[in-house]
């Protein structure tokens, strides 16, 4: 967070570029590796061109997309920026380029969890005339996350607010006072095993496909009939795809309207104390 002539900037976390480089280099290699064996002689040889054309793809659609991604995270580094000078807002993204008035929001959606859902996405969706803006708050260090998460609280009316009692519980506690509001619910360590195993999630599939692809080539250079490798194979990788939604979709963290509505009455309580009111 830099400060400026009344304008106050916020920049991604430096792990968001740190990771996107690593991720970048280590895709970057894997997928080198993965063409040079799969265009080999001995790959030909042992695949024929009906079989090992399908494993290319397949490994590129893999690789390579995991390789875009990391690209992409390490490109978002150097390009967004999220701008506050009093009541106005700026943020610059990859994908977006947005100017606008604290007053023009007329809905503001926090990000949550629901055990119905697959995946977390921490995204602040703001809803001005004609437009959607999104904001990843977790890209942000959590001082920023607070500051902005502050910002736009007390700047949007409450009325305007969706899903904050729930967002409160989730995360807006968590990160201000390092713990949640109500540990027979969930503590603090449970949630930080749920959202870990959230991350982990994607490379279980990345790591999975990759061993089904790479057993195709074993079962049939041991001499396995080429029908027989490749069924076994797309099995292995059909696990990896399907297996990790699955996983995802048992991991929730129980809520209930009470205690959303005590996590908010706390968020304002904490608010209050840190600014001296009684």
């Amino acid at each position: 967070m830099d400060e400026h002539d009344g304008t106050t900037t916020f920049r991604l976390k430096t792990s968001f570029l740190y990771q996107g480089v690593g991720c970048s280099l280590f895709f970057l290699i894997v997928t080198g590796i993965y063409l040079g064996v799969l265009q080999s002689r001995e790959a030909a040889h042992l695949w024929g061109t009906i079989f090992m054309w399908p494993v290319l793809i397949l490994g590129v659609m893999l690789f390579g997309g995991v390789l875009i991604v990391s690209i992409y995270g390490w490109v978002s580094y150097n390009i967004e920026r999220l701008s506050i000078q009093e009541d106005v807002i700026s943020l610059r993204s990859v994908t977006q380029d947005y100017q606008f008035d604290v007053a023009d929001v007329h809905t503001l959606v926090w990000p949550v969890h629901r055990p119905d859902s697959f995946v977390t996405i921490h995204v602040l969706k703001i809803h001005v005339s004609g437009a959607i803006i999104k904001l990843g708050l977790k890209n942000y260090s959590n001082e920023d996350q607070l500051a902005i998460i502050r910002f736009f609280r007390n700047r949007v009316p409450a009325s305007q607010q969706q899903d904050w009692p729930a967002y409160c519980f989730q995360s807006a506690i968590p990160l201000r006072d390092k713990y949640l509001p109500n540990a027979d619910v969930a503590d603090k360590e449970k949630l930080q095993r749920v959202m870990k195993r959230r991350m982990w999630a994607p490379m279980w599939a990345v790591v999975i496909c990759s061993v089904g692809a790479l057993g195709m080539i074993t079962l049939d250079g041991l001499g396995v009939d080429k029908l027989m490798s490749s069924m076994v194979g797309i099995t292995v990788i059909m696990a990896g795809v399907i297996s990790p939604l699955i996983y995802l979709a048992i991991l929730g963290v129980k809520l209930s309207t009470e205690v959303e509505q005590m996590s908010a009455r706390l968020w304002d309580e904490g608010e209050a104390e840190l600014n001296g009111v009684g």
